[in-house]
């Protein structure tokens, strides 16, 4: 994040002034198009964090499958199925 902050004391550097004149060229491009613009910035953000979640669940997952525990937590004993009895023993990964 750059961030462009002087407090008044001195001036904006050149690259300083061409990063506001493309946040605001992105900013007055959706503002142009009103309604539609605002309905693309709001999809656009939902996208964003569906993908940021998206991301999140799945490096859970992977470390659940590296570590062995995900299939403990779906199935915590082994059952005969021919029997249907309860053996008690955890099943091994």
């Amino acid at each position: 994040m750059i961030a462009i902050t002087t407090a008044g004391d001195d001036q904006i550097s050149v690259v300083g002034t061409k990063l506001i004149a493309i946040a605001e060229a992105k900013t007055n491009y959706y503002a142009q198009h009103g309604q539609a613009g605002l309905l693309t910035v709001f999809t656009k953000a939902m996208l964003c964090n569906w993908m940021v979640s998206l991301a999140v669940v799945a490096a859970h997952h992977d470390s659940d499958l590296v570590s062995g525990q995900e299939g403990e937590r779906r199935q915590p004993a082994e059952v005969d199925r021919r029997t249907s009895s309860y053996s008690g023993r955890r099943r091994s990964m």
